[in-house]
């Protein structure tokens, strides 16, 4: 089902949880988001695999893997990023600085300054527009097209139907138009199983040759 969300993310701040609530919801945050970049890599990596395998343009398979995995990348280290300019053009003391993923939704610095300033970032990272900016610009850099950059479409095409709205939602469209598909979210066990058997079925095609070499071989 398709959605419009307002132009909320600058100015609506996150809830405020109980402490317990907080501890529950990050709990397993850091494997979770771990799981979610690996899981882009291996299929930005398996794409262009495929693709040097029936085309005699060969592609490095590194930046592909780098561009699969950037989108998710793009938190933590504007995170990092806007902390270090909070601090020092903004005036944020340390003390406010989360310490903690339990600690940010209810960090001053972190309602006031860093999350509309990493949901930008993030919304950016998601966006097909940005994507066509960045990659129009890198060929008028490079004078020639960064195929590689593929990684990054990839990750966004995933992202459309595997994020629903209250956990952030691919606005694919931004900054013109603020829509995603309320699809089936990542994070379930379900669709985490899925995505691996999806994966170790790909892998096992790409690398059919070797497999067969090996499984061929009679025992001495």
């Amino acid at each position: 089902m398709w959605r419009f969300q307002l132009p909320e993310y600058l100015t609506t701040r996150p809830p405020a949880l109980s402490y317990q609530e907080k501890k529950n919801l990050f709990k397993d945050s850091h494997l979770l988001v771990a799981m979610d970049i690996f899981s882009h890599t291996l299929w930005a990596i398996a794409l262009f695999l495929f693709l040097n395998q029936h085309f005699k343009k060969k592609f490095k398979i590194r930046w592909a893997a780098l561009w699969g995995a950037f989108p998710d990348l793009v938190i933590p280290i504007s995170f990092l990023l806007f902390v270090l300019i909070g601090m020092v053009f903004f005036g944020v003391h340390p003390a406010e600085v989360p310490k903690e993923h339990s600690d940010v939704i209810t960090s001053p610095a972190y309602v006031s300054l860093i999350h509309p300033l990493t949901q930008v970032a993030y919304l950016a990272s998601h966006s097909l527009v940005f994507f066509l900016i960045v990659f129009l610009l890198f060929f008028l850099f490079l004078r020639r097209p960064f195929w590689e950059m593929g990684g990054w479409l990839v990750h966004i095409m995933l992202d459309i139907p595997t994020h629903v709205h209250d956990f952030y939602p691919t606005q694919f469209l931004w900054p013109f138009l603020e829509i995603f598909l309320g699809g089936i979210p990542w994070q379930t066990s379900v669709f985490m199983t899925v995505n691996i058997l999806l994966l170790l079925g790909m892998y096992c095609y790409l690398f059919r040759k070797q497999l067969r070499r090996i499984f061929s071989r009679s025992p001495s």
